[in-house]
């Protein structure tokens, strides 16, 4: 929006050999935004090959009186699985989608829906800026290998970003190796707190244990390579885990209390809006607007 400060979202750098090359991207391009307009800001990374890699972002400024601001809330949306008719798990309960994904995403793109970034989404809360009125983020929970398979192709073939939330002691680091894309983000879903014995809520073991037990998180964040989200597993939130996230350096982490986030929100305890796979198009339409 005109007149708000720029949020520089940066970019994942990911080589397949060489891990993590995020802290060597270089950014070129400024963005003014007290004058309307397109702005193109370019990152460029280069391996210890010498091998170059550079992608380009189109920035718009909308002016003030056209800025269409978002006021009933920004729909973080958590799906779990995807499969398709040629390959049918032996148990499918509502957290399974088969057709619903592409005909979603297909809404989504043909109605001009924006992706912000976590980084967007933080200044959002903190009342920094405003977002577009048409603001969506998908998160995909589990690292399941349906939505691996298939999930990442249909999001890849829409140009549209999402989040994999894995579970990173379940083959963590040859996920995030073999499915990396530039429409997918791997954050934490812990590394292996998916488990029951906790007291709360679900019964995730994350609500028996202390802050301090909490090392989990860090351990995370080496093989997923971001610290910029979390999915609590299980959904269970204590004021121990909340504080572990804070200290983990954790910009947004999601439960998974149903509702959308407004501005003001806490940052360490945000809803979703869960999508079912017996839900209709009419149906998640209604859920996100």
């Amino acid at each position: 929006k005109q007149n708000q400060k720029y949020i520089e979202s940066g970019c994942h750098a990911i080589d397949k050999i060489e891990r993590n090359l995020t802290d060597k991207v270089k950014i070129e391009g400024n963005v003014d935004t007290s004058k309307p307009g397109k702005y193109e800001v370019v990152y460029k990374v280069k391996n210890k090959q010498g091998v170059e890699c550079s992608r380009k972002r189109i920035v718009q400024v909308v002016s003030e009186k056209e800025f269409k601001e978002n006021v009933n809330g920004v729909p973080v949306m958590m799906y779990h699985y995807v499969y398709t008719k040629e390959d049918v798990p032996e148990n499918i309960n509502t957290n399974y989608l088969l057709d619903q994904l592409e005909d979603q995403l297909a809404y989504l793109t043909s109605q001009d829906y924006y992706f912000p970034s976590y980084k967007e989404l933080y200044a959002y809360i903190k009342g920094e800026i405003d977002l577009p009125e048409k603001s969506i983020i998908l998160t995909f929970d589990d690292g399941q290998k349906g939505f691996l398979e298939y999930g990442i192709p249909l999001l890849e073939k829409y140009q549209v970003p999402a989040t994999s939330y894995i579970i990173a002691s379940k083959n963590g680091e040859e996920k995030v190796k073999k499915y990396a894309s530039e429409y997918i983000s791997f954050q934490s879903h812990s590394y292996n707190m998916h488990i029951g014995g906790g007291t709360i809520g679900h019964g995730g073991i994350i609500s028996a244990l202390t802050k301090d037990e909490q090392d989990d998180l860090v351990k995370a964040q080496t093989i997923v390579q971001n610290t910029e989200a979390f999915a609590y597993p299980y959904g269970d939130v204590t004021e121990d885990a909340k504080q572990a996230v804070k200290d983990a350096n954790i910009l947004c982490s999601f439960s998974t209390e149903y509702g959308k986030v407004f501005k003001g929100d806490d940052p360490t305890s945000l809803k979703r809006v869960r999508v079912l796979g017996d839900a209709s198009l009419e149906s998640f339409i209604a859920s996100i607007q």
